[in-house]
């Protein structure tokens, strides 16, 4: 599956990058069929946006 590949090679790259182990956080349609495919650590978080908003409120109205 050619969109499995991407994101695992992403990961790589962000993991060489920052020299410590990376989460992939999966959300959206396809999340479900994706997530059995993926040989990392992979979160499924349903309200992704809604969540980042969330913490981006706090830190702005905090």
């Amino acid at each position: 599956m050619a969109l499995t590949g991407a994101i695992q090679q992403m990961a790589a790259t962000l993991q060489q990058r920052v020299q410590q182990p990376v989460q992939i956080w999966l959300n959206g349609g396809d999340a479900e069929m994706l997530l059995p495919h993926l040989s990392l650590p992979t979160r499924l978080e349903d309200n992704l946006v809604l969540t980042g908003l969330h913490f981006i409120a706090q830190e702005v109205f905090a």
